[in-house]
């Protein structure tokens, strides 16, 4: 009888521990994407700017 009520407690534990795991990667993810393209675009002199790109208007663009 004591294991039938450990089942309800161990199935959402076995079920939400990996969609959690999977979420908090996806959301890192994406949190460091959004940090590394703000900022590579955010300038204030060319020097700033990654390597064929130049600052205008506080943004590196591709150079022409």
């Amino acid at each position: 009888m004591k294991r039938l009520l450990l089942i309800p407690v161990l199935v959402p534990a076995f079920v939400l521990l990996p969609v959690l795991l999977i979420w908090y990667l996806n959301l890192g993810g994406v949190y460091r994407l959004i940090k590394a393209r703000t900022r590579e675009l955010v300038c204030s002199v060319d020097t700033d700017c990654p390597e064929g790109r130049v600052c205008v208007n506080g943004r590196c663009i591709p150079a022409t």
